[in-house]
């Protein structure tokens, strides 16, 4: 018993130890995250010198830097004792002033001393190495290539990455969807990347005369650079595909100058929602020894409409929830298919009709399922709950989905539909109908089981 006592009187005092180790290191982190009133303001004088020196709009820095200034003057920084917490307000204020949503301080000592170390030739390359690994494990921001049913190609691009690098992967998504009749690019999850990819992959969707798509000024070097429809391509060019992209809130940067410039250039349907609202492009910078500021120092100029979508996003012309929009677009895809004469009309139709049951989730009464189940020769409807099965020579139940009373989507089969036939009330036979027109048909067994 004795013994007993002495060993959770250890326990006690090794549990007592860690805890008080633990908050000793959370009190020393806090008091590392420390901000005294003098390192406040000398952030802001800092911040207000990077923003005059640097920001696309010195009429808007001059703005911020009256803002903040009288917000310091009356006190209301004083409460911001922590760094994270003081860059987070820092931001919150100068984004509200300037509506500019790549504007953004950082509390970030580390970045900082790695920022303004001098880096070795073989560190650089061991940086950029490391870099290169992380697009490649990526696949260079392409996500998803696949053939949609009415042959419409798709591709879900995350992110738009340097040509330099991402040309052989953007190659073969292009070569796999290059025989298709309509093309969708998803970028409801892209949060933007290289001008020049863009550049790149719209210059595929036109003829090879050259397009002016935008200019981009830089105030640092009071240089407009403009990008051009490029006289080459890495695959076919597409100028008459129809062409869908897709947006949501978090579609952002490059993503929307995409989105932008092939909507005002009148070569796409935008489906889903307004994107995010950011068009000026820039990078980190310290303004000192645990602060930096992200600054936009140049913005991008539509030729079309001399203007840009920062701050308001890019608005689509079909506006629809973004986890919507790809069953939409292929709507409007096989819709467009089928009013122009593109592709086979009958399987343009047939999977317009498979899409739209999917989209207006049809129900019968279960009284009707009943009715239906039993054994037609071979094939055979069974109830399981509330859900009709198709079973074939007692192969792999497959779930039916009602298109409407009679005709059913069979789950994995989009070329195959069971439609059941009826007599005067009376069910006599089904039919299993595929997108090339057959049609097989089975009558009902006298004797029913099911």
């Amino acid at each position: 018993m004795n013994g007993f006592n002495v060993l959770s009187r250890i326990v006690i005092v090794l549990l007592v130890t860690l805890t008080l180790g633990f908050l000793n290191n959370a009190k020393a982190s806090n008091k590392l995250n420390e901000v005294s009133s003098e390192e406040m303001a000398h952030v802001i004088n800092a911040l207000n010198n990077s923003l005059n020196d640097n920001y696309i709009f010195p009429e808007v820095s001059e703005q911020v830097k009256r803002y903040i200034d009288t917000k310091r003057s009356s006190g209301e920084y004083d409460k911001y004792v922590n760094g994270f917490e003081l860059a987070e307000q820092l931001t919150r204020d100068i984004q509200d002033l300037s509506k500019d949503k790549h504007l953004r301080v950082y509390f970030d000592p580390m970045t900082v001393e790695q920022m303004e170390s001098t880096l070795l030739d073989s560190e650089k390359q061991q940086l950029e190495t490391e870099e290169l690994e992380q697009q490649k494990s990526q696949n260079f921001g392409f996500k998803e290539v696949s053939i949609l049913a009415g042959n419409i190609g798709y591709i879900d691009l995350r992110k738009f990455e340097f040509p330099e690098h991402a040309a052989p992967t953007l190659k073969a998504a292009l070569d796999f969807v290059k025989h298709t009749h309509s093309l969708i690019f998803d970028l409801r999850n892209n949060g933007g990347g290289s001008p020049s990819m863009v550049q790149l992959i719209i210059s595929h969707l036109l003829d090879d005369e050259p397009v002016l798509l935008n200019d981009i000024y830089k105030r640092n070097l009071d240089l407009t650079k403009q990008y051009w429809s490029l006289p080459f391509v890495l695959s076919e060019r597409r100028p008459n595909a129809n062409v869908y992209v897709l947006t949501s809130g978090n579609t952002f940067s490059a993503a929307e100058d995409f989105t932008y410039t092939l909507k005002h250039l009148k070569r796409a349907t935008i489906i889903g929602e307004t994107t995010g609202g950011g068009a000026h492009a820039g990078g980190k910078l310290p303004i000192t020894d645990r602060f930096l500021v992200w600054v936009p120092n140049s913005r991008t100029i539509n030729p079309i409409t001399q203007t840009n979508w920062e701050g308001v996003g890019v608005k689509p012309h079909i506006e629809v929830a973004a986890k919507k929009a790809l069953d939409r677009a292929h709507v409007v895809a096989l819709e467009a298919q089928i009013s122009e004469g593109v592709g086979n009309l009958e399987l343009n139709q047939w999977y317009l009709e498979h899409k739209q049951a999917q989209l207006n989730n049809y129900v019968i009464s279960r009284q009707l399922k009943q009715k239906y189940a039993g054994s037609y020769g071979i094939r055979r409807l069974i109830l399981d709950g509330d859900d009709l099965y198709y079973q074939r020579n007692r192969g792999k139940k497959l779930k039916l989905t009602a298109m409407n009373d009679t005709v059913f989507m069979v789950e994995g089969k989009d070329h195959f539909r069971i439609k059941v036939i009826a007599d005067g009330g009376e069910v006599t036979a089904i039919q299993g109908l595929t997108d090339s027109g057959s049609i097989s048909q089975n009558a009902r067994d006298e004797q029913q089981d099911l």
